[in-house]
């Protein structure tokens, strides 16, 4: 399986993260032709050698036509996502990133993530950054992404909320789960968009690292100069050993109810899942003195965790939630379309590492034709897995 091991050897910012890409071998034109498809104006993106300290590296630079800092909300941004021409796989991975800044923001200022007012990562100049940070990612193959320690810096950064302590509250949020080292440098070396990023789309890089067979390696420059050490990020591509599919860390909570109506689970499972679960679900088991009662597990990122345990207290009668770290691994997946007797059908579709694709026909999609046309569901269900086949012969 290809993956990137991304060494923020002095931060990482979304120009950064880019740059990595590019000194590895991505071709511009790639990021020009994706980016094209988004219905974005006021921008030009280029690439340049600089030098950092005593190395080489390359600089992601987007000058921007803005004479002031838009302020965009989420379903305004994610809005022109779905609207571009990207692949499945980048349009997923960009609006992750942008519903973790969302999230984080609203948390910090008290706001849900719709209402929250972007400034700065609202400017195109970031969402250039982010969306061709996906494209990055998806168009170098890469299946998993592992990051290593952050540093962070110490002092403020002025912020169209006003001066704020480094690294930003945002900032904190989104690295929830990751390993961070703070430094002596004075200013902001991991950026709300850098966090972003590794937040949404990495996974935090435990030691002693997996054997990697290493294909190529990049150096992105930040824009400032650091005066102790290059002010540079890097990635590292290749192959992991004997592991198979993308791999996420995730949270394991869990909880054992014995004294609650059942009918306080459905609302609890749809809460749970608004607010950033992977899944849920309940198993049934006996307790002490022979009681029957429900085991609730929660697989969440592990930003979300302490929001989803609050709601688990406030939903239950639970006295204690356990929570454990955990690793996933995953199987590639995109959305499809096909064309039945009874119309158009999603399809999920999942890759192996040898590229190989499995469809599932997806639930609301049949259950929303099968109720329009009036037909049994297993009907639409197995016209739709039928066209899939079909698709791939």
């Amino acid at each position: 399986m290809k993956a990137a091991y991304i060494d923020p050897v002095s931060g990482i910012s979304g120009d950064m993260f880019v740059a990595c890409f590019l000194d590895a071998g991505l071709d511009i034109e790639t990021l020009r032709a994706g980016l094209g498809t988004v219905p974005l104006k006021g921008y030009e993106i280029s690439c340049k050698k600089v030098r950092k300290k005593s190395l080489a590296a390359t600089s992601f630079v987007v000058e921007t036509t803005e004479k002031s800092h838009e302020h965009r909300n989420l379903p305004g941004i994610l809005s022109l996502i779905d609207r571009s021409g990207l692949s499945p796989r980048v349009k997923e991975a960009a609006s992750d990133t942008f519903r973790a800044l969302a999230r984080a923001e609203g948390e910090v200022h008290g706001v849900p993530p719709e209402e929250v007012g972007f400034h700065e990562v609202g400017a195109v100049d970031s969402i250039v950054d982010i969306v061709s940070a996906a494209i990055a990612i998806d168009s170098m193959g890469v299946g998993e992404l592992l990051v290593g320690p952050l540093p962070c810096g110490r002092g403020t950064v002025r912020t169209a909320h006003g001066p704020l302590p480094v690294p930003a509250p945002a900032t904190t949020k989104l690295l929830a789960g990751f390993d961070v080292v703070f430094t002596d440098v004075k200013g902001e070396l991991v950026t709300p968009t850098g966090a972003a990023l590794v937040g949404a789309l990495g996974t935090p890089a435990r030691m002693p690292l997996p054997a990697m067979s290493v294909s190529a390696v990049g150096y992105g420059a930040g824009t400032s100069d650091l005066e102790d050490l290059p002010n540079v990020a890097r990635v590292f591509l290749g192959r992991l050993g004997d592991e198979a599919g993308s791999m996420r860390t995730l949270d394991v909570i869990e909880t054992t109810v014995d004294d609650a109506s059942p009918q306080i689970f459905g609302y609890l499972f749809e809460r749970l899942l608004r607010d950033g679960a992977y899944d849920v679900f309940t198993t049934p088991v006996v307790m002490k003195k022979s009681r029957p009662g429900v085991n609730l597990t929660v697989l969440a990122p592990p930003d979300r965790t302490d929001s989803l345990v609050r709601a688990i207290f406030e939903e239950t009668p639970t006295l204690g939630v356990r929570v454990g770290r955990s690793r996933r691994y995953e199987l590639r997946r995109e959305h499809r379309k096909v064309t039945t007797p009874q119309g158009t059908i999603s399809v999920k579709v999942s890759f192996d590492d040898r590229g190989a694709a499995r469809g599932v026909p997806e639930y609301e999609s049949c259950a929303s034709v099968a109720a329009s046309k009036n037909l049994p569901f297993r009907q639409v269900w197995n016209e739709a897995l039928r066209a899939w086949e079909k698709s791939q012969e």
